[in-house]
């Protein structure tokens, strides 16, 4: 009798502990939230100290799309970042959105161009630029 009466109390406990990891998402592996879809990998010399201004750029992409935007910051100015950027057959400051460098983006005129987000912000890409790359992933990823 006394074992049958420990049986039902592990018993309730386990599922109990159920309930709760299940509502929590802790053993489903799929948690409260969708990952994001958009995922942009900055290979940046945070080191450098003169990447704030595309930091804060990037960090603009969360707050005006919570919870679609993934930010990966790689400091190439580390051994490690830049074991990775060499790793990924990169040579210098780049920016992917969802894998890709290169976009056609269409301008206000309606005019497309091929913007490629590499080297420093304001040599062949501008902060805008970068914008509507990361909208038309937005779009793209979220019909």
């Amino acid at each position: 009798m006394r074992d049958n009466i420990i049986s039902h109390w592990k018993l309730a406990a386990i599922l109990a502990l159920y309930i709760v990891f299940s509502s929590w998402g802790g053993c489903s592996g799929k948690g409260n939230a969708e990952s994001p879809r958009v995922v942009i990998k900055a290979y940046l010399n945070i080191q450098s100290g003169c990447q704030g201004e595309v930091i804060d750029l990037l960090e603009g992409f969360k707050k005006k799309y919570p919870g679609k935007v993934k930010i990966e910051y790689i400091d190439f100015g580390t051994k490690k970042g830049l074991e990775q950027t060499l790793k990924a057959n990169l040579h210098c400051m780049t920016i992917l959105v969802n894998g890709k460098q290169t976009f056609k983006l269409r301008n206000k005129a309606g005019e497309i161009k091929t913007v490629i987000f590499s080297h420093p912000m304001g040599l062949q890409w501008k902060a805008e630029d970068l914008g509507m790359a990361v909208k038309q992933e937005i779009e793209r990823m979220y019909k």
